[in-house]
């Protein structure tokens, strides 16, 4: 197990907290422009299944339930998802439309993956960090 943060980035609104559906570390209710910016969430990385089993370019291992939850309502701004760690993280994103978004090392860090949506949907964002 690896200790890492996801990391939400959009740019400028207001943060919401809600408790029913979270993740195995929490959730959160985001609006575009929220702020602070970026909403971070420290967690523990890691599981034993394999990501490959959501798709061919998911890597590493995840927990069977997400390790957080996102409420998200969009706007005119992109949509972020980063999991910063010391060591090599894989991130899996289940988007509101059910399909399945995976990144190993996207970020601007090496070994620090990072998915983004130009134009992301409104809805729940189920994620896992392996």
């Amino acid at each position: 197990m690896r200790t890492a943060a996801i990391i939400f980035f959009s740019t400028l609104a207001t943060l919401f907290a809600t408790t029913a559906n979270a993740g195995s570390f929490g959730q959160t209710t985001l609006r575009a422009g929220f702020s602070p910016d970026p909403h971070v969430q420290p967690l523990t990385a890691g599981g034993g299944n394999s990501a490959s089993n959501w798709g061919s370019s998911c890597r590493g291992y995840i927990a069977s339930q997400p390790d957080y939850t996102l409420y998200y309502t969009a706007g005119s701004m992109p949509l972020y998802i980063n999991a910063d760690s010391d060591r090599d993280t894989t991130l899996v994103v289940r988007a509101p439309d059910g399909r399945i978004y995976c990144d190993d090392d996207g970020a601007d860090a090496p070994l620090n993956p990072r998915l983004i949506w130009n134009r992301p949907m409104s809805g729940q964002y189920q994620i896992w960090v392996g």
